[in-house]
């Protein structure tokens, strides 16, 4: 048995639409997610967007291009979430991401085998970036937000550090987390304490004597 066809009157916009911004709010809350565990990289932080104020239409309804001078574009919601997955995958600081997202054991990088581009790009990433931009249904882009989510190392988040000298996790704000092995040392537990923050990369006195 071949697969029926669709039938076009048993599509419904609304349902489509609740769809499509169930999976955008779950990467806005992935990037939630990812910024309360301190996991970004310096340079990323997440655009506001709320998906209740924004003209929102569902995929169907904006295949036509919007005509120039709109007051208003409507906006779609599967294209707007593969954009900012995309971002926040690269706003994630590559010591927070595990396989397949992440060289493993086996990694092989993705421009070994041409096609992809230049640089420390493994082909598990490079197959999950290309599966990203082709997004065109809800369905398609939550799958890649879930492996996204799944790929990133929660373990190691600030939220579960603990001093190594205290052994306490409390004063958070104090707590400054060694780039090198993700170990966390509370700056008043130092002697003698630690005064400033320091700017930049921060590497404790195991990894930098390594």
């Amino acid at each position: 048995g071949n697969a029926e066809e669709d039938i076009a009157s048993d599509w419904s916009a609304a349902a489509a639409l609740k769809d499509e911004l169930f999976s955008l709010e779950y990467i806005l809350a992935l990037e939630e997610k990812i910024t309360a565990a301190s996991m970004q990289n310096k340079s990323w932080s997440a655009a506001a967007t709320s998906p209740s104020t924004a003209p929102f239409k569902p995929r169907a309804s904006t295949d036509l291009p919007q005509q120039e001078g709109d007051a208003l574009r409507v906006l779609n919601a599967v294209h707007l979430g593969r954009e900012r997955l995309l971002k926040l995958e690269q706003g994630i600081e590559r010591r927070y991401l595990k396989p397949p997202l992440a060289p493993g054991h086996n990694a092989v990088k993705a421009n070994s085998s041409g096609g992809a581009p230049a640089g420390d790009v493994y082909r598990g990433l490079h197959v999950w970036r290309t599966a990203v931009s082709s997004c065109e249904t809800a369905a398609q882009l939550h799958i890649c937000a879930q492996a996204l989510e799944n790929a990133v190392a929660w373990d190691k988040s600030i939220m579960k550090a603990f001093c190594q000298f205290c052994s306490s996790g409390d004063f958070e704000e104090k707590l400054l987390l060694c780039d090198g092995c993700d170990k966390g040392y509370h700056t008043h537990c130092f002697r003698p304490p630690m005064v400033d923050i320091p700017d930049g990369d921060w590497f404790c006195y195991e990894c930098v004597n390594k």
